[in-house]
């Protein structure tokens, strides 16, 4: 945008919303990771709503098997590590499969992107049944449940809300991950880490659990456990959530896009996964075709 219809845009949002307080933000640990890689994209998650009063365009995009595939298995595991904090026991029932069905099928409803892994539902729900009964047979066998899905949040110095909800809390945070591919996620980590400390726990470290999700073929490997250092998480976390909030109140002065990086270089900039792709709101992405 110029000058002017930034100025223009500014001038039309102020008689229309009013900027003398910019809304606060609820800032959601899972988003941490793909902020750092491509701000524009992870804005229209965080605030569709002030993008579009500013006068730009979003699409919807569908949920991506993967996604619906990770959070049926976070529904069955739930499951699983409840009963056990309660009975210390550990193990798959009928009721444990219809959760994760249910969590699925809720999701599906909006649509979904099918892959050459998971291209339909029934093998979309055999994948989470495998993946819920190997993460029972091993992680949940292994751990002293004290938590399970514990929602924190915390207030930003900024006034924003840090908001967070915990697989498992042992005496370390632990987070279950599902895909085909394992990433980079240590700043969720250490913002679930920052939401325990400063709820008045304590945490000695922090463990990812990823299962990767493979085609139903093939057999489902064993989870992969990784240990990161806490200080380290912490500090990835307090960053992005600084930067985020610098980032916001930037685009709140003006409604530039550019107050959010773009990272056309992302595996994810595509129309299949970003809401901004092809709109008036990044023209800096790759070349689809």
């Amino acid at each position: 945008l110029d000058a002017a219809e930034r100025a223009d845009r500014k001038g039309n949002q102020a008689v229309d919303r009013g900027f003398e307080v910019i809304p606060p933000l609820i800032i959601r640990a899972s988003g941490l990771p793909m902020y750092a890689d491509c701000a524009r994209r992870t804005a229209t998650r965080l605030i569709p709503d002030q993008i579009k009063e500013w006068g730009y365009s979003l699409n919807e995009t569908p949920h991506h098997v993967g996604g619906l595939v990770g959070t049926a298995t976070h529904a069955g595991v739930a499951h699983v590590l409840e009963r056990k904090r309660e009975s210390g026991t550990a193990y798959v029932d009928s009721e444990t499969k219809d959760r994760a069905e249910a969590a699925f099928k809720q999701e599906a409803e909006h649509g979904v992107a099918w892959d050459d892994v998971t291209p339909k539902e029934d093998v979309a729900l055999r994948q989470v049944n495998r993946m819920v009964g190997v993460y029972t047979d091993t992680i949940a066998q292994a751990v002293n449940v004290l938590a399970v899905e514990q929602k924190l949040e915390l207030q930003t110095k900024a006034g924003h809300t840090l908001q967070g909800r915990v697989d498992l809390t042992t005496e370390a945070v632990r987070d279950l991950k599902t895909g085909k591919f394992q990433s980079g996620n240590v700043a969720q980590y250490g913002a679930y880490s920052l939401l325990i400390r400063g709820n008045g726990g304590q945490v000695e470290y922090v463990v990812e659990d990823y299962l990767k999700r493979v085609a139903w073929k093939e057999p489902q490997p064993a989870p992969v456990s990784s240990r990161y250092e806490t200080p380290v998480a912490e500090a990835a976390a307090a960053a992005i959530v600084r930067r985020i909030e610098q980032d916001y109140a930037t685009f709140m002065e003006a409604g530039d896009p550019v107050s959010f990086l773009a990272n056309p270089n992302s595996v994810l900039c595509s129309p299949k996964f970003c809401p901004c792709a092809n709109t008036d709101f990044c023209k800096e992405h790759r070349p689809f075709r």
